[in-house]
């Protein structure tokens, strides 16, 4: 009888004990719900990575503010390398048909055509980068778009993104004379071709240039004549010139 005591209060307390092992409910579900919730994997807002990417790069060093200073733009290599690589690729191309390790996958010489148009891509590649190296587009402060020459001769130049080089007056347009330097009050339109973001060729369109002039160069073409019309490859941040543009309320039709 005694033994029969003892083992019921045995078990009593070894089931008390193992209670205290138990978690509480409460504290076992708001547990569990914090774990599932830590594993739910989120989905990825890529629209809101690449805004977010957009703002970063927007406030750089203030570059899209109207007030932040007169602003160089960064030079563009890619059309220059671009044409250069094309260049390439067309002078592989049009290689001499009668030549035996075409057969095989070999490289054949090419021919005198393709030798021809391939060497007009690097040709205008090559004068591309060098005009990206040694030019700077500028949109200054007080709305004006300038060309710029950089000086070779190190110096402590006052302008953004101009580095240890001292920037310079290009000398006159080649086409109508004057600065390289337009109002940009006077723009009446501006286009990238094809676009901003692949550009090759970029337009604007002023009405500075004295009227009589308009008809000089490729405004022979303009049957408009409501302005000078101005080319120029795309050798600068195409982006950002559009960027600037904009943020000055230049004028696009």
């Amino acid at each position: 009888m005694k033994s029969y005591k003892a083992c019921s209060i045995a078990l009593c307390a070894l089931a008390g004990s193992s209670s205290a092992f138990t978690p509480n409910s409460k504290k076992s579900a708001a547990f569990t719900k914090n774990v599932v919730e830590k594993k739910v994997v989120q989905p990825l807002n890529v629209g809101s990575t690449f805004d977010d990417f957009r703002r970063k790069r927007n406030s750089d060093e203030g570059r899209f503010d109207v007030k932040a200073g007169d602003i160089v733009l960064e030079p563009a290599y890619s059309l220059g390398y671009g044409s250069v690589f094309i260049g390439f690729l067309l002078t592989l191309l049009f290689s001499d048909p009668s030549c035996p390790a075409r057969d095989f996958g070999g490289l054949c010489p090419p021919t005198v055509w393709g030798t021809f148009i391939g060497s007009q891509f690097a040709l205008f590649g090559a004068i591309c980068a060098m005009q990206a190296y040694r030019l700077r587009f500028i949109v200054t402060k007080d709305g004006q778009f300038k060309i710029k020459n950089v000086n070779s001769d190190p110096g402590s130049g006052t302008f953004k993104k101009a580095g240890k080089a001292e920037l310079e007056d290009w000398g006159e347009n080649y086409v109508v004379g004057g600065k390289n330097s337009w109002k940009l009050n006077k723009f009446i339109n501006y286009e990238f071709f094809p676009n901003e973001y692949f550009p090759v060729l970029v337009y604007f369109k002023e009405t500075q240039t004295p009227k009589e002039k308009w008809d000089m160069g490729i405004g022979v073409l303009d049957k408009r004549n409501n302005g000078q019309m101005h080319w120029f490859p795309a050798i600068c941040n195409c982006i950002d010139l559009k960027k600037q543009w904009e943020a000055r309320g230049v004028k696009k039709m």
